[in-house]
C-alpha cells in the first residue's frame, strides 16, 4: 500500500513516524522502537505521541536512528528478493 511505502522512505531518511494502528503500518512502524503507533482517529492520542517525540531530548532521533537502520537491513531489494524466493518455497 501507498502509506506503507510512505513510512519506509520516512525510516530511510532516519525520520520518526506516528501512525495509526490500523491498515498495514505494523510492518512499517515497531511501536516504540521506531515510532509510535495510535489509535488514529483519537486526537488525544495523536498529540501525546507527538508530546512524547518532541518532549524527551532525542528521542525522536533515536527513533528516527532505529528506523533508518531497520530499513537499511529489512528493505533492501535483496532482502525483498529473499523474503519473495523464500514464501515461494
Amino acid at each position: 500500500p501507498v502509506a506503507v511505502l510512505a513510512f519506509r522512505r520516512g525510516k530511510a531518511c532516519g525520520k520518526a513516524a506516528i501512525a495509526g494502528r490500523d491498515g498495514g503500518t505494523g510492518a512499517a512502524v515497531v511501536d516504540g522502537a521506531t515510532g509510535f503507533r495510535v489509535d488514529g482517529r483519537s486526537l488525544d492520542d495523536i498529540a501525546c505521541a507527538l508530546v512524547r517525540a518532541l518532549g524527551q531530548a532525542g528521542l525522536a532521533e533515536q527513533l528516527g536512528a532505529n528506523g533508518c537502520s531497520r530499513a537499511r537491513a529489512e528493505f533492501t531489494w535483496e532482502r525483498v528478493a529473499e523474503k519473495t524466493l523464500a514464501a515461494a518455497r
